[in-house]
């Protein structure tokens, strides 16, 4: 169940960090330029470049929700963006992420644009409990860019999917003209840190699907993702399941860690 004072900011971070995942079982990949995407057994190195499309389906996720005065906890496969702002918390879930045209590159690094839809919001009702208030709903699409690229954190190490904001800023989410909110504009700005769900061995291991979640061990340590003017702290709740796709066809891939 997600408490508020685990601020999470699922989608953007989510889908933006997908392509980081890139991985794929080769012969030569004892012999790749570390760290370094791999897609159909083939590694990204050098000036090689590879264009794809990535695609991310949420898990199910258990959060507190109310009708009325009423508390109840719901199931949904979203991914929740939570923060508590200066009038109070503030989620936001979407139901699909889609990258098309994200560029991997050599090195282990990449460029990503991820447009994400079916998106609602929910704030505290008169009752103090968090539910859905349609007339706040970001409007659609919400489209986050930035780099990405695999580092590697902690003691032993682990490999992560760090994405950062093109200028700094991923998306600039805006809600509908109806919400009373003092602001409806925000800027999601920081470092998404994401992480295969099944560990450092995973992540090397060629799949057609990896599930991914917010990597929170190197997100504290290291500086997470950021919401609104004042910045204010947010973190990502829920996990994603990932495919990379060329030409319509899902691919196997891979992230090799330097």
């Amino acid at each position: 169940m997600s408490k508020v004072k685990n601020h999470r900011l699922g989608p953007v971070g989510l889908a933006l960090a997908a392509p980081l995942a890139v991985m794929a079982i080769s012969a030569s990949a004892a012999q790749a330029q570390l760290p370094a995407w791999m897609i159909g057994g083939t590694s990204i190195e050098g000036a090689a470049t590879r264009t794809v499309t990535t695609r991310a389906s949420f898990e199910k996720i258990k959060f507190e929700h109310s009708s009325g005065a009423k508390k109840e906890e719901i199931e949904a496969e979203v991914a929740l963006l939570l923060s508590n702002t200066a009038t109070g918390p503030i989620w936001i879930g979407c139901k699909r992420a889609e990258g098309v045209n994200n560029i991997i590159k050599g090195g282990g690094v990449g460029e990503k644009s991820v447009s994400f839809t079916e998106c609602f919001t929910e704030l505290l009702n008169s009752s103090k409990l968090m539910a859905l208030t349609t007339e706040c709903n970001p409007v659609e699409p919400i489209i986050a860019s930035g780099k990405i690229e695999i580092i590697l954190h902690g003691t032993p190490s682990v490999p992560y999917f760090k994405a950062t904001g093109t200028g700094g800023v991923f998306t600039t989410i805006v809600l509908g003209d109806e919400c009373a909110l003092s602001e409806t504009q925000f800027t999601i700005k920081g470092t998404a840190w994401l992480e295969d769900c099944e560990g450092a061995a995973s992540f090397e291991t060629e799949k057609e699907v990896h599930l991914i979640k917010e990597g929170m061990t190197a997100a504290l340590a290291l500086g997470g993702l950021k919401f609104g003017k004042s910045e204010f702290d947010a973190t990502i709740d829920g996990s994603g399941l990932l495919k990379v796709l060329e030409s319509g066809s899902a691919k196997i891939y891979r992230g090799l860690a330097a």
